[in-house]
């Protein structure tokens, strides 16, 4: 008798281990197949010379930590070469306003050469969010990057205004300048 309950109660283990794998492969499934389309990547030339000084890139991933499972796609800027943003220590991107000014050297900022995330979309096993969420909570829109472009002599620091659309996930340069001077004013 116990040998039979045994066995029924591991048929109904593995059907249920079945179901649960079919369940999860189904959600898999539609994760897919309502996967947002990932935009192109694109190569930005600052200044006008042939070198490639900053690169708008997209990538995939998943995040599995302790109580966190989802799957995501981000897009960013990378700096090429010994390029780099201005960013707040401690902090991701600083968004500048227009009339700000840009500085060389700073003491409560840093510049990097990193890849800086802007945009960003996620999923859990059911479903793709219906927006991209943009990096920061500037209710401004204050959508100025500070960058400096040291792969010249002398470097020159500059500022470029994206566009973050939250529906395609598209990161476009609006406008931007660049200077050799030892300041200038985001926006002019």
């Amino acid at each position: 008798m116990n040998k039979i309950i045994g066995i029924n109660i591991l048929g109904l283990i593995l059907l249920f281990s079945c179901e649960a794998e079919n369940i999860i492969k189904d959600k898999r499934e539609y994760r897919e197949n309502d996967k947002p389309e990932i935009p192109s990547a694109r190569e930005l030339n600052m200044n006008g010379d042939t070198l490639v000084d900053f690169t708008i890139e997209y990538g995939e991933g998943v995040a599995d930590g302790v109580d966190t499972f989802y799957y995501f796609i981000t897009g960013g800027i990378h700096p090429e070469g010994t390029n780099e943003i201005l960013r707040q220590e401690n902090y991701n991107l600083l968004f500048s306003k227009a009339g700000d000014t840009i500085f060389r050297e700073y003491s409560d900022k840093i510049w990097e050469g990193q890849f800086s995330s802007l945009i960003s979309i996620t999923s859990d096993f059911s479903y793709w969010n219906n927006e991209w969420r943009i990096g920061h909570n500037d209710t401004e829109a204050n959508n100025f990057l500070v960058f400096k472009i040291n792969n010249i002599t002398p470097s020159l620091i500059g500022w470029m205004n994206i566009n973050l659309n939250p529906q395609t996930g598209e990161i476009d340069i609006i406008d931007f300048n660049s200077s050799h001077q030892s300041t200038m004013i985001v926006g002019q």
